[in-house]
């Protein structure tokens, strides 16, 4: 500390001032202290002499260039109203098909008074890639599919690292390994020719342009997306790093277009998946909450919930639900905070409402809760058609004198839906699905 707090104080003070308007540059930081040090002396009159002076000068030119960071900036957009913009680009691009005959990101950005790379990024981040996807049509067969699989498992945050025999599995069997459900052994010829053709195919999509860059080594494959390795050493300390800190990165399979199939609709599938959550709120991983996410949509960007449910999961005392509904008390963010409580308020419901043991009501409280029928009747009337229809003919089916009466309809569903594709079960008629659509809004 100085023999003279009062100059002290004052100098240190102005120089963060100087710092935080023309940045950091050592000298213009000393010759400002020097010259504002020897001015507030003949401005106070102050005894202070001119070497005691510009050794004040120094000392906190040095420091302040040493250990002052000036603060960021707040952001003048939060993560929701990027989020908002995100979903807006989509309906330019709509627009422009309208308006100009034909789709394209620059007429898009035009439309929004918004740059290409901007509606590049946001469409492509939604999905919606014209030049890409033309790329990808492109390419063989078993290219596409692989495409598509690195898609599904890596779809925005697109760094991580996967099991060469698990990404082997998924391209040539659609099977993905599960903590109940390993893969089933193959001989080692078909596992080492399977190795080899995978690199080669990696080796092609790195090539392309579609945004992936890989490197396959020994028994694992590491995936980024938009950037590239810098060499053999550094991705071998980068896969260390992955794996150590965050593990292996679970396959995950391409969502089927919707089809003829009744049951192949992934909103019906998000939709079972939530209603078994009332009954068995326990998961491994926060992307088991995404169906919920999806037909909740307690924030337009989700992401910053992620490292929450994970606290969660992994806490060592408590359930899901009250882990999650005591940690959301500590979050800053005041949109992400409440969308972690809505989250924890839903399931802890849903298990409450699942002891009553009707399927019928149970889903009926379960949309007055999560209000998922209001968002497909305009998001996806087909599915909200088939929504109506689940509730009214199939769950119906079930009171609460069938013993498990829940659990017993859901596992009917997906039985269903196994026979529908075997087969064995027709898909009802589009008169009877014309009962069901917003159009004619079928009563409860």
């Amino acid at each position: 500390m100085s023999a003279n707090p009062e100059a002290f104080e004052f100098l240190r003070h102005a120089a963060y001032a100087h710092v935080r308007k023309h940045g950091k540059d050592r000298w213009q930081l000393l010759d400002f202290c020097n010259s504002t040090i020897l001015g507030w002396m003949e401005e106070q009159g102050n005894e202070l002499g001119e070497t005691e002076a510009l050794r004040i000068s120094a000392a906190v030119a040095k420091w302040v260039f040493e250990n002052y960071n000036p603060p960021r900036e707040k952001p003048t957009r939060d993560g929701e109203q990027r989020a908002a913009e995100e979903f807006a680009v989509t309906f330019l691009y709509e627009q422009a098909a309208e308006l100009y005959g034909r789709a394209s990101v620059r007429k898009a950005a035009l439309l929004g008074d918004k740059s290409k790379t901007t509606v590049a990024r946001h469409l492509r981040q939604q999905g919606v890639a014209p030049v890409r996807q033309k790329k990808i049509a492109a390419l063989p067969s078993m290219e596409r599919r692989l495409v598509a699989i690195l898609d599904e498992t890596f779809p925005r945050d697109g760094a991580g690292i996967v099991l060469i025999d698990e990404l082997s599995a998924a391209l040539w069997d659609s099977q993905v390994s599960t903590p109940t459900k390993p893969l089933p052994e193959i001989p080692r010829s078909t596992k080492s020719t399977r190795r080899k053709t995978l690199r080669e195919y990696l080796n092609a999509i790195n090539g392309r342009g579609l945004g992936f860059h890989a490197v396959a080594m020994k028994d694992l494959v590491a995936i980024r997306r938009g950037r590239r390795f810098d060499g053999v050493k550094d991705t071998a300390l980068w896969i260390d790093d992955e794996r150590r800190l965050r593990g292996f990165r679970a396959i995950r399979m391409p969502k089927p277009d919707r089809g003829p199939l009744f049951w192949d609709d992934p909103w019906l599938d998000d939709l079972l998946r939530v209603l078994t959550m009332g009954l068995n709120p326990y998961f491994t991983s926060p992307a088991d909450l995404e169906p919920l996410l999806r037909l909740s949509r307690p924030l337009l960007n989700v992401e910053p919930l992620y490292p929450w449910f994970l606290r969660a999961i992994n806490a060592y005392e408590g359930d899901f639900i009250s882990n999650l509904s005591k940690l959301s008390d500590r979050i800053v963010d005041p949109a992400v905070r409440r969308a972690a409580g809505r989250v924890a308020s839903i399931l802890d419901w849903m298990r409450a409402m699942s002891q009553y043991g009707d399927p019928f009501l149970y889903f009926i409280e379960a949309d007055r809760r999560i209000e998922f029928m209001g968002r497909l009747r305009d998001l996806a009337p087909d599915s909200y058609a088939r929504f109506g229809y689940v509730r009214d003919r199939i769950l119906k089916e079930f009171d609460r004198d069938t013993p498990d009466a829940i659990y017993a309809a859901i596992r009917h569903c997906k039985q269903l839906g196994d026979q529908e594709r075997s087969g064995g079960w027709q898909a009802p008629s589009s008169q009877d699905m014309a009962y069901f659509h917003p159009d004619n809004e079928a009563p409860f």
